[in-house]
């Protein structure tokens, strides 16, 4: 336990920030305190990057007095924001006709999580030794990820980016409750940080395989034998990559195969991808509940197994930019 309460650490790294403390005075601080310090002047404390932030997103204080003061002074989050979403109803109808369930059912799946003390108690624990993170999760969208992989039922689910592991804990959370169900399930999650997924306990998880390589690199391989029931791409925001992952993914598709963009916003591949399957494409667009983010949105298509052997041929091409991309990473890993 660390001997000083949360809002002293807090005060100190405001002052820290705001006089620029020393580097060789921070280094004579025990260590927990000035990773904690620094970890504040990087995210809570960052004030000039707040700001950018601010006007990057169009948020003025003219025009949000409130929004953006309580986001410049107390917010932790300076990327991959986490909040609640207003029009959850609509999250559970477009999930309800994606997947060709009921609503109530698929309500209920998202009910599942806002009840479920045990996941919720133990991400609060993780989060609250984080000083530049909330320390309440918020799903926001990801409650959409969780009510697919619990319709479906996916034996293999694969998760391109992974952060800090709360779209992953999500997952696993659908996996244990599908196993209490006699539907026992496995989920490969991928990203280049090492230090990605600090949310799952791994000891506990067994479900969880993770890998800390580019898809480029790692995919296929890493997929070589399964079939797979679900893939979530939050990866590499590019055309490119998205484009890679899921037509990897159809490639070693399970008989159902969902098809989950978490960056259909800002890219056409899953779109495009849907289109060249000739299987139907939905989206849905979050609106973010007291943020200034605008939101971001979730693509979805669902393939049969029936398509897949008509479309065999078209799968095996590879795009030249994907290959071009692909040879460009492993050109940087050969030793010069």
């Amino acid at each position: 336990m660390n001997p000083w309460p949360l809002w002293a650490v807090c005060s100190l790294g405001g002052i820290i920030c705001a006089v620029r403390f020393p580097a060789f005075l921070l280094q004579r601080l025990p260590s927990w305190l000035s990773r904690r310090l620094l970890a504040l002047r990087a995210s809570r404390f960052n004030f000039e990057l707040k700001r950018a932030t601010l006007r990057r997103y169009g948020v003025s204080f003219a025009r949000h007095p409130l929004r953006a003061t309580k986001y410049l002074l107390v917010d932790p989050e300076v990327d991959n924001f986490t909040y609640e979403i207003a029009n959850e109803d609509e999250l559970i109808d477009f999930v309800a006709m994606g997947v060709g369930r009921p609503r109530a059912v698929i309500e209920g799946y998202v009910q599942e999580v806002r009840t479920d003390p045990e996941l919720n108690g133990m991400l609060r624990r993780q989060l609250r030794r984080r000083l530049d993170r909330k320390h309440k999760p918020h799903f926001g969208r990801r409650l959409g990820w969780y009510a697919i992989a619990r319709a479906l039922k996916p034996a293999v689910i694969v998760e391109t980016g992974i952060h800090d592991g709360l779209g992953s804990v999500l997952l696993l959370r659908a996996l244990h409750t599908n196993a209490l169900e006699g539907k026992e399930g496995r989920l490969l999650s991928f990203d280049v940080n090492p230090k990605a997924g600090w949310l799952v306990d791994e000891r506990v998880d067994v479900r969880w395989h993770p890998v800390f390589e580019s898809t480029f690199l790692a995919l296929e391989d890493a997929l070589e034998g399964l079939e797979v029931g679900m893939i979530v791409h939050d990866s590499e925001h590019t055309y490119e990559c998205e484009h890679f992952e899921l037509m990897t993914a159809v490639s070693r598709a399970a008989p159902t195969l969902a098809l989950v963009s978490d960056n259909a916003h800002a890219t056409s591949s899953l779109r495009d991808v849907c289109g060249a399957l000739g299987i139907q494409y939905r989206f849905f667009q979050e609106r973010p509940r007291r943020h200034f983010y605008p939101g971001a949105g979730i693509g979805l298509g669902i393939l049969q197994q029936e398509l897949l052997a008509a479309l065999a041929e078209s799968i095996k091409t590879e795009p030249e930019s994907i290959k071009t991309e692909r040879e460009s990473i492993e050109t940087e890993r050969v030793p010069r």
